[in-house]
């Protein structure tokens, strides 16, 4: 009997250690994961750069595009950001041109609202 009860609190001490590495590595992971999606978002992009987009954002609460947060901010359609309306030519509010994803790779890479620069990184 004696034996069987130490056997137990071997097994229990086993079990707990398996679950702490457990838990550990589900940790890691999901920190992997969070930083994979964070370098999703900004694509070609610095943290800099998004706090540029931010606070271009703050200076201009009037404007639709104020309204994209940066991962929110749809791809340009074309690299001045122009979109065939009714035979003419016209914009799209906001888009992002990422030279690292679009393109040849490399070169200027921006943020339009109406066809304008706002915001410019290099890739």
């Amino acid at each position: 009997m004696w034996f069987a009860g130490k056997k137990q609190i071997m097994f229990s001490r086993i079990r707990n250690v398996f679950l702490v590495v457990v838990l550990v590595v589900a940790v890691g992971v999901v920190g992997h994961l969070e930083a994979v999606d964070q370098a999703r978002a900004l694509g070609g992009a610095s943290a800099a750069t998004v706090e540029a987009w931010d606070s271009w954002r703050r200076d201009n609460p009037g404007s639709v595009a104020s309204a994209f947060s940066w991962p929110d901010i749809p791809a340009c359609f074309a690299e001045d950001g122009s979109v065939a309306v009714d035979g003419g030519s016209d914009y799209q509010h906001v888009c992002k041109w990422d030279a690292a994803v679009s393109g040849n790779g490399v070169g200027m890479s921006y943020v339009l609202v109406d066809g304008v620069s706002v915001v410019r990184w290099h890739a």
